[in-house]
């Protein structure tokens, strides 16, 4: 008994270290780390950013440490964002040159100013920026973000990818670290408006992705989602098939091309039907559209899919004959094994 007691004692121990751990590299860089500090209109927990209840024409501090880990001077510019949605519907906060949406009021980026940090070696220093409402207000919710990037680590990057000959585009991520940065005047939920455009089926890097316009309208995120893709093919039902994405976030004025690995063939010329159903725990959308796929299209398409689709009922089937056979098989030795060893005796 007191040996299982010090081995639940340890796994417990161990799962809490790696929660730890975890959370430690989720919240910093190779070379620094950022924690934000909260401020009187903080709404909720500052851990993942900070989120604030504000008033026209105010200003408002935003205030964060940050530390430096090298034993070397690091240079490290802290750069406004725009939270945009990526191509898997998650939102993103790591693209500087990020455009606002089509119905955004604001460019987040205007409302407060960047700056760069030198940071001796192993320095930490407790830094803030300023931020201003403009005297309209803001409507529903404005999300923004602060980008903490290293251009220390980036340079020795850079110097050691051209030192080995390879693309200087290809930089590691953990150069940099993203918070979100959200501001809200009226606490009224706004009901989202969703679009979603005519989708296509086109070629990328040897894969066939299955390109669809989404857009969120209203200054509200849709957020905690469920999409859930049902395509239809009325000549072949093999062709037939449904895909389901958990935890979808559409940020607020954002606009994105969902790009989804089309894996059905051999592809038929014609028409595919395809019902997008987006809900979450307070709304719920269903967009109907059409693909056409002309005979070039799918010719060129069907060199990349599988020239039959798969069909694991017969897999399974024959999977099941080879274990029963197996069983017999063993059964009879495991017989005559036994008539055998009585003859011997």
């Amino acid at each position: 008994m007191k040996f299982w007691k010090k081995f639940v004692a340890i796994c417990l121990d161990f799962c809490f270290c790696l929660g730890v751990f975890t959370l430690s590299v989720k919240a910093a860089g190779s070379t620094f780390t950022v924690i934000p500090q909260a401020s009187p209109e903080q709404m909720g927990s500052i851990n993942q950013g900070w989120y604030l209840k504000v008033q026209p024409d105010h200003d408002y501090q935003i205030t964060f440490q940050i530390a430096n880990f090298l034993s070397s001077t690091n240079v490290i510019e802290v750069i406004p964002v725009i939270v945009q949605t990526n191509s898997q519907l998650q939102l993103n906060l790591d693209e500087p040159n990020a455009q606002p949406g089509p119905h955004a009021q604001y460019d987040f980026r205007k409302l407060t100013t960047g700056k760069t940090l030198t940071l001796q070696p192993q320095q930490r220093v407790t830094e803030t920026m300023n931020l201003h409402v403009p005297a309209a207000g803001i409507r529903g919710i404005l999300m923004g973000g602060l980008l903490f990037r290293s251009q220390t680590d980036l340079q020795k990057q850079k110097d050691s990818l051209q030192n080995q000959g390879k693309n200087q585009s290809a930089f590691l991520s953990t150069a940099a670290i993203s918070y979100g940065l959200y501001l809200q005047q009226s606490m009224t939920k706004l009901k989202v408006h969703l679009n979603v455009g005519a989708p296509r089926l086109r070629l990328q890097n040897q894969q066939p992705l299955l390109i669809t316009p989404v857009k969120n309208l209203t200054a509200y995120p849709f957020s905690k989602g469920r999409l859930k893709l049902q395509v239809t093919n009325p000549k072949n039902h093999a062709l037939n098939f449904t895909k389901t994405m958990n935890n979808i976030d559409l940020a607020a004025n954002s606009q994105v091309d969902w790009l989804f690995p089309w894996q059905k063939g051999p592809l038929l010329a014609g028409k595919y039907y395809l019902k997008y159903t987006f809900t979450n725990p307070r709304m719920h959308y269903e967009f109907k559209r059409t693909l056409i796929l002309s005979d070039k299209q799918v010719q060129e398409l069907n060199r990349y899919l599988p020239e039959k689709p798969r069909d694991y009922q017969v897999i399974f089937i024959v999977i099941a004959i080879i274990t029963v056979c197996l069983l017999i098989l063993l059964t009879f030795l495991v017989y005559h094994y036994g008539l055998w060893q009585k003859r011997k005796d």
